[in-house]
């Protein structure tokens, strides 16, 4: 995943994920952990959790999609369960990352196309997305897509002594 290798030129590929994808997946995901709020978390996750992670995702029949510049995997998304209860049963909760020095190239756009037509084709009447408030980029990203501010939960998390706001946007497909 090194940006500066990286072929301008190169064709992208999006398809579902494969097992052994996950490595590269994990890459992007402790990135964002390390150097972000992007993810509430503050320590790497392991190749273990987020195997269980995917084969969940795949036990229960959502997607994870990828994009792939020269054989590398370059960015992700997938949607699952909002929440439990079986009146949610029609909204999902979306993530999208991109591997860092790949933005703005239209992968996650393309991503969040391809997610937002798998979520349709599934009958998912709503996608929703927790953004934390810093990342006016991402919260900017979605509102493009069609997806709108829903509310604001005040300092919810804490990274890195810091406390965060978490925005929550909606996209109602049908």
């Amino acid at each position: 995943m090194n940006p500066e290798n990286h072929n301008p030129s190169a064709e992208l590929e999006f398809r579902p994920a494969q097992i052994n994808d996950v490595p590269a997946i994990l890459k992007i995901v402790n990135y964002y952990i390390e150097h972000s709020n992007s993810i509430y978390e503050e320590t790497p996750r392991i190749l273990e959790d987020q195997l269980q992670w995917f084969l969940q995702l795949q036990k229960q029949n959502f997607p994870v999609i990828v994009a792939v510049s020269d054989t590398q995997v370059v960015g992700y998304a997938s949607f699952q369960t909002f929440r439990t209860k079986f009146g949610y049963r029609f909204s999902a909760e979306h993530s999208v990352y991109v591997s860092p020095g790949f933005g703005g190239c239209g992968i996650g756009f393309n991503l969040m196309q391809l997610l937002i037509n798998e979520a349709i084709d599934r009958g998912i009447h709503v996608l929703i997305g927790g953004i934390d408030s810093q990342n006016t980029d991402s919260i900017k990203f979605h509102q493009r897509l069609g997806f709108q501010e829903v509310g604001r939960m005040r300092e919810v998390g804490k990274k890195h002594d810091q406390w965060l706001t978490l925005v929550w946007m909606q996209k109602i497909l049908k």
